[in-house]
Formats: structure tokens, sequence, C-alpha cells
């Protein structure tokens, strides 16, 4: 079945199971018998928490979005479990309790005793707002970027650049790598979101760019959950010895196209205490990855070659040139660029600003989307 020939998906009505309370951007959430969460996906996209509508005045949406995301989400978690405990459940099960239209956009998660309230975001290309600050010569999160640093370069290391959750309308905040550790009472759960965040995106990359896709930034979320909970990790894959890690390190930098022990210059981390959680975790199951991971969602791909071609202009004194290149997403960004073109969306503006979207860009979003996941997941 072809993602974008399927019929549009704005509400989700399940008769018989309680809907979970909450406003959610995309995802509606119902729960099951056995108290599982029911996640399924609609075709609903926006950006800067404003209201975006197609030219008809309908939410703004692209075809089988809803179905691409929870595609991604089952492709990413599978890479992630081998890191780590996940949410993941295997959605066969409980497709037969909801209406056969949604059984494409079904994930189903264990329910999480509270969400770690921070965007964990690693970094290992010049993308964004990042490019910006650099031009200005501004720190990130309290990290000196490199002198010259222009957009789609490569970063010299991965850099971890955690966030607060802001608001509705309002953009999240940086939080300087000192103030990130002092905010957790359990200084090894801190280090191991810290080095969790950077194994994963290093890993999404380096599966990324064997696939011929550049992954320059990622962000992702974090819960944890009560003891003895079913645990899906793949526990047979790591002992979680400083030695092993260490070469784990190395072997993803590498993979993801930086110096072996690059990650040995991120300011703060403790990969002691990295490993001492992590032991604990893998039989706990305590702090697992949650929501969406891998997808065109929670960070920018773009084709390599697109990458190369957009640097080499970059140096050769050629940036309008360079732009057709580094702002060709194949993702979400490439609708959070548009709507920025209109003049009407970004978080400098008013969160009740209406922005109109050309029917073109969803349907070019939708596009661009399958692409990228299918590259990831047939391109091996």
């Amino acid at each position: 079945m072809n993602p974008l020939n399927t019929n549009p998906v704005f509400e989700v009505n399940v008769e018989g199971l309680q809907e979970l309370a909450g406003e959610r951007k995309v995802r509606r959430m119902f729960v099951a018998p056995d108290r599982r969460l029911l996640d399924i996906a609609t075709d609903r996209i926006g950006a800067f928490d404003q209201p975006h509508v197609t030219e008809k005045g309908e939410p703004a949406h692209y075809a089988g979005k809803g179905i691409i995301l929870t595609e991604f989400s089952k492709w990413g978690k599978k890479e992630a479990m081998f890191l780590m405990p996940t949410d993941y459940i295997d959605p066969e099960p409980y497709k037969e309790l909801i209406p056969e239209e949604y059984r494409d956009r079904l994930s189903v998660h264990e329910p999480a005793q509270e969400a770690i309230k921070f965007e964990f975001i690693c970094r290992t290309g010049c993308e964004g707002s990042m490019a910006e600050k650099a031009a200005q010569g501004k720190l990130v999160c309290g990290q000196e970027l490199p002198k010259g640093l222009a957009l789609g370069d490569v970063l010299p290391r991965p850099y971890f650049t955690p966030t607060t959750k802001a608001p509705k309308g309002q953009k999240d905040q940086d939080i300087l790598i000192q103030d990130y550790l002092g905010l957790f009472r359990d200084e090894e759960m801190a280090q191991y979101l810290y080095g969790m965040t950077v194994l994963l995106h290093l890993r999404n990359k380096w599966m990324a760019r064997i696939c011929g896709l550049d992954r320059p930034d990622q962000k992702m979320e974090f819960f944890i959950f009560d003891s003895g909970m079913p645990n899906n990790y793949q526990q047979s894959r790591f002992d979680w010895s400083e030695t092993e890690v260490a070469d784990t390190f190395g072997r993803f930098c590498l993979g993801a196209g930086l110096a072996h022990d690059s990650w040995r210059e991120m300011p703060g981390f403790d990969l002691a205490k990295f490993c001492g959680f992590a032991k604990k975790n893998q039989k706990s199951g305590q702090v697992r990855l949650g929501d969406e991971f891998g997808s065109t969602d929670d960070g920018r791909y773009r084709s390599l070659q697109d990458t190369f071609l957009g640097r080499k202009l970059m140096k050769d004194g050629k940036p309008d040139l360079a732009m057709a290149f580094l702002l060709n997403y194949l993702c979400k960004e490439f609708f959070r660029t548009v709507s920025k073109e209109t003049g009407q969306g970004g978080y400098e503006k008013k969160a009740s600003q209406k922005v109109v979207v050309p029917d073109w860009v969803l349907a070019e979003t939708s596009k661009r989307n399958l692409r990228a996941l299918l590259m990831l997941t047939q391109g091996k």
C-alpha cells in the first residue's frame, strides 16, 4: 500500500476505549483493557505551535503522514533496542481493538510513571539555530563553536544540547551543560541520559549514512517507568564495562563521520557514571526511550549528496547556490522552512497566527518524508 494514496485522518474515534486526556498535536491515545496505551497517529502537521491550514481551510496535513510516522517509529525503536530499553510493544495483538482504517497508524506503549521534562538533543552537523549562533559568535549550551562554522558543516565532536520544554507558543530554551547535570538528584542518571542521547544519535546517523542520508541533528524524549515492568531490551549485547563502552563510542563516531576519540571532548561527560547507571538500567528498565525515534519529525534528514554539494558551494563562496542543496530537507524541516517563508510562521509570531500552507508544499512534504523512510528501511 502506498501511504500517499490513503484518505486523510484528522480525528480518531474508537468506541469502547477510554481516550487519554491531554492536548496532542498529531497523536491520539487510548487505554487498552490491559492498561497499555494505544497510540494512533493522524495526518496533521504543524510548526511553531501555530494553527496551520490548507488553502481550503482544513487542518494542514499530508497524505499518509500517520502511516509514515508509525513506520519510522517501528524502525527507530528496533534500532534503539540495540542500546537501551524502549516503550515499544508489538501492536499486532491490539489491532483488533480499533477500526481497520487506523491499524497502520497504531503504536502500543507501556504506561510511563513520568516523562523526563527536557528535550534531549545531539548535534553532529551545523544546522538551524546553531548556524545562526556560530555566525554571531555565541555559545550553545555553554559550549564554544569553531570559528568559521557554516550551515551544513560537520561538527568536530558530538554536541549534547539539552533544552527546556517550553509552554505552547514559546521556543525551547538552551540549558547549560553544568546546569543540566545539577538538575538531577541522581547524577548517574543524568550522565546516562547525556551519553545515551549521543550514542542513539550516532547510531541513527551511521545507519542513515549507509543509506545515503545525512542526519545532522536529532531530539528525543525519555520516560521513567515503575520497576518490574516487562523489559524488551536485548540484554545480551553489552556488559557496559568502561572499555566496551569507550570502544562503542569510538566506533559509532567513525560510523557517523567523526573522529574516533572526538566523544572524549564532550564537556562534563563522566564515562564511569554512565556505565554505572547503564548496568542497572538494563535490568530494571527504569529509564526508557519513548515516543517516536529516528523519524522525520524529530530531526533533519537530507541526502548526503546535497550536503556535500552544498558544503562545496559554501567553500567556493557561493552561499546562495549552496542553499538550494542545504535547505533541500527530506523531513518536516522542509515544511517548517516554507512556513517561515510565508511570513506567517515562526516563534517570533503570535501563537494564534494562522498560517495558510500551499497545497503543493503539503504534497511535496509527503513525498520527501516517504522518500526518507524508504531510503532508511529499503536502502541497506
